[in-house]
């Protein structure tokens, strides 16, 4: 299934965004338009997935007018004492984008940290975002740990593929993944990039499948799939080095009910060692 370019959706919004005017409501009849300033943020929720060895991730903020050099006070809040992030971003002569830079060398890897940005309103277009969440990790440093034999009931697979499988260095509870497992079973829908994550314990058995994870799209992007719903009863077990994800899959209008997922960790397994 074809991807939309989120990029380039971004951008036709953001042209969309500049035709529109946006008014005072203090002064309903005083228009302002883009020769004012109409500044958005790019989305009501952001996210950030940053590398291990980043200290700093920049957070784009764009504006429909481009003359003049725009100093724009905004806002932040968080819960953890851990970022200094500037309390003010410069859009120069010319320039219809502006980035917040924020710092992450206090941030511990795997952990998403929850930030709240804003501006005045007054700023904004009628339809632009002058709030936005924004969730923010450094990721894990993922080392190879092996291959396993996928079968999958709903990707209607009769003989396994293999697929990779990594270590988060350094966790404990040990967190694995296995590695784009759909997107090599069934590529018109998967996508490349959306692991299946997993814990095991001290023994190396089967501990935790974490709710809600990613495998794909339909509809060209418009709905999410996701496996696994501890709340409808899915379960993850293993037997030696074959575990079993019984798991449901679903979107947001729907779903295709429980089913078991198997693979068979047949090298690099720890319980072997």
């Amino acid at each position: 299934m074809k991807k939309i370019n989120i990029y380039t959706g971004l951008i036709c919004s953001c042209m969309f965004l500049f035709l529109m005017t946006s008014c005072d409501q203090k002064n309903a009849g005083e228009q302002y338009t883009f020769a004012n300033e109409g500044v958005t943020f790019l989305a009501s929720r952001s996210s950030i997935m940053a590398q291990p060895s980043e200290t700093t991730a920049t957070f784009k903020i764009v504006r429909g007018n481009l003359n003049g050099r725009l100093e724009l006070p905004v806002t932040a809040s968080y819960d953890q004492d851990i970022f200094t992030i500037p309390s003010t971003v410069v859009f120069e002569d010319g320039a219809g984008e502006a980035s917040l830079s924020i710092p992450l060398d206090k941030t511990i890897l795997g952990v998403t940290y929850s930030i709240a940005l804003s501006f005045d309103s007054i700023r904004s277009s009628l339809f632009g975002y002058f709030k936005t969440t924004l969730s923010i990790m450094r990721d894990y440093n993922w080392v190879s740990a092996g291959v396993a034999e996928m079968y999958s009931s709903w990707a209607g697979n009769s003989e396994g593929i293999d697929v990779k499988i990594e270590y988060a260095d350094g966790t404990n509870p040990g967190r694995y993944r296995l590695v784009s497992p759909y997107y090599a079973l069934e590529p018109a829908y998967a996508s490349a990039g959306s692991h299946l994550v997993f814990e095991l314990d001290a023994n190396h058995n089967a501990l935790n499948f974490p709710d809600q994870q990613k495998i794909g799209e339909l509809y060209d992007g418009t709905y999410d799939i996701y496996i696994f719903s501890s709340e409808d009863g899915d379960t993850f077990t293993n037997d030696g080095n074959k575990f079993t994800i019984l798991g449901s899959f679903y979107v947001s209008i729907g779903g295709w009910g429980q089913m078991p997922e198997v693979f068979i960790w047949k090298d690099g397994y720890p319980g072997d060692e």
